[in-house]
């Protein structure tokens, strides 16, 4: 966690409280709260081949991003260059992480992994119930990002544990948690029961330079380190020699084709070379930066596939780490019991958060219970929420914002400020900076350190220069602030803004993110509702609307939806029995 000023640290938290203070008490205004109190970074990923998701030019191979997802670098841009192969694992550097800083990890897990413990109590007392067990029993756990209660360093686990160890929390969903998630399937929040969706499967995680807990942007790291699954046909192509799935490459330049090189052989980490050999899940580079593996100083922690002989031999398991500064050796660097994994469990993905506190990130990142649809925010969804959905979705699509995106404008200068420094914008709403004197720019973030939310560029005197920010769903879905507040500042003189994005009652019911409230967002809404109340089904309709919508001539358009009892997409004489059930006593 990065230290600050008494003064600065005072500012800061008048800032946040006034702009929180605003937000909330705002005429027939909430604010729209993303479900964990300091998101962690979104990183870069790659699923598996059998993920939903592959289809044209998400691949296997491909680094993915958020929104989307897109592709971020293609596997041709890695030399992956055949449609069978199966990017596995990547790393970005971090070699500046100092040996004894302390760092929680961020890992995933197969589709088959259960988890072994528990949600922790403390976390579940503060509303952030979701962990790997959690998860697996509602058949989402593979796409998803969850955090290590345990302390870390390069050398292992810390004994300095404040949150109960030996477990794990959800810290981004697959799809479909208000921003907080990877835009992967099934998109649903992680209360839902999603069986039998199919599930992607988050193969290899990383993000460029080093990711800091409360930061959105991390310390600066370059390099990009990957490996392949044993059967990927490009392996025998990239240079190195001897082709094994636990081989690690490095591509000096993944933005194109070239560049590729063997960073360290499976040969070097100790790991049984060649196609029938070990096969490196994903893992952790800890190189001194000229991208030349030097053994006894780079280091490298990593996860193998639950079919790798090496995991097979007693006392080792699919979700235990190793770890390797090369000569042909490896040692354990923890075990699946540290991070509430047992031996039916796989760690996929990997990756590190640096934090010099280790409870207070593991409770600000943990995602809370948030249920779609919980109008009122009191923790359950009644017949409250159920009513109010009735009363926002009333057609075939209905936009929350009844007047439409705005325009509004801050003055840059003169005088050295933002005229006006505080703005309350609803979502879909444009910010523009326009500059009316003196040299300034406009940056996100609090005390000179940008948050990378957005960034005017270098500072500039040209007056009527203008720059635009739109708040709109896919910008707050990447950059989840707490309490959508977004302070800013200009890089030349310091002095402070805020946008505080606010939005009507009706966007809580906006459950797939799109700006309107529709049939889409119903059917989510109730088999949240349903799952959760176990035979008291949310039912608008009165006996002679269900009756005429059944007959085709619904009352209201919206009506064909609310009939379709069963939510099989139709509504027809299927829907009689459940409608009937749901309104007799």
């Amino acid at each position: 966690m990065l230290s600050c000023g008494i003064l600065k640290c005072l500012l800061r938290a008048g800032f946040l409280a006034s702009a929180a203070a605003i937000a909330w008490h705002s005429p027939d205004r909430v604010v729209a709260q993303p479900p964990a109190d300091v998101p962690i970074r979104a990183p870069l990923f790659s699923i598996d081949a059998a993920s939903p998701t592959i289809g044209g030019p998400i691949t296997a191979s491909a680094i993915l991003q958020k929104p989307g997802p897109t592709v971020r670098f293609s596997g041709q841009a890695l030399g992956l260059n055949h449609p069978a192969d199966d990017l596995d694992g990547f790393s970005f550097n971090r070699g500046s992480v100092p040996p004894m800083a302390t760092f929680v990890l961020t890992f995933s897990v197969d589709r088959a992994s259960v988890g072994a413990a528990a949600a922790d109590p403390v976390l579940v007392t503060a509303g952030k119930p979701f962990n790997v067990q959690h998860q697996a029993l509602r058949h989402q756990a593979a796409g998803d990002v969850y955090i290590s209660t345990s302390g870390f360093t390069r050398n292992g686990p810390t004994p300095l544990l404040l949150v109960t160890p030996d477990n794990n929390t959800l810290g981004r969903n697959g799809g479909d948690t208000g921003g907080v998630d990877l835009d992967l399937k099934p998109e649903e929040p992680p209360i839902v029961d999603v069986d039998p969706q199919p599930q992607d499967e988050l193969q290899g995680m990383s993000s460029p330079g080093v990711p800091v807990a409360a930061l959105e942007s991390g310390i600066p790291g370059d390099m990009l380190f990957y490996s392949a699954t044993r059967n990927s046909p490009s392996l025998l192509t990239l240079p190195g020699g001897v082709p094994s799935g636990a081989n690690i490459y490095i591509d000096f330049n993944p933005e194109g084709p070239g560049g590729e090189q063997l960073y360290v052989s499976a040969a070097q980490l100790g790991l049984m070379p060649g196609i029938t050999g070990d096969d490196i899940d994903d893992f952790i580079v800890f190189d001194n930066g000229n991208g030349i593996f030097n053994p006894g100083i780079d280091q490298v922690v990593f996860s193998l596939t639950r079919d790798s002989p090496t995991v097979a031999m007693p006392g080792r398991g699919p979700a235990d780490l190793f770890t390797s500064t090369g000569g042909g050796l490896f040692v354990p660097y923890a075990f699946a019991a540290d991070f509430g994994l047992g031996p039916l469990d796989n760690i996929d993905g990997l990756d590190l958060l640096l934090t010099d506190d280790v409870d207070t990130t593991v409770l600000q990142s943990a995602i809370r219970l948030v249920l779609p649809g919980d109008h009122d925010q009191n923790g359950v969804l009644d017949g409250l929420d159920c009513y109010q959905f009735s009363a926002c979705y009333s057609g075939p699509g209905v936009s929350y914002d009844d007047d439409g995106p705005a325009l509004v404008n801050v003055a840059v200068g003169p005088g050295d400020v933002f005229s006006p420094p505080d703005v309350i914008v609803e979502v879909g709403d444009t910010v523009r900076w326009t500059w009316m004197g003196g040299t300034h720019n406009v940056i996100s973030g609090l005390d000179g350190s940008p948050d990378g939310a957005f960034n005017s560029g270098p500072a500039t005197g040209t007056v009527g220069n203008m720059f635009n920010v739109v708040f709109s769903d896919a910008f707050l879905n990447v950059n989840t602030h707490p309490n959508w507040a977004f302070p800013y500042y200009c890089g030349v003189h310091l002095n402070l803004g805020a946008v505080s994005v606010v939005s009507d009652p009706c966007a809580t019911y906006d459950l797939d993110f799109d700006g309107d409230v529709d049939c889409g967002d119903w059917i989510k809404f109730r088999i949240v509702y349903d799952q959760i109340n176990k035979g008291d089904v949310c039912v608008p309709l009165t006996v002679p609307e269900f009756v005429d919508a059944l007959l085709g001539f619904p009352q209201q358009p919206h009506h064909l939806c609310w009939a379709d009892m069963n939510l099989d997409g139709a509504a027809n004489g299927l829907d009689v029995r459940p409608y009937l059930a749901a309104i007799l006593p």
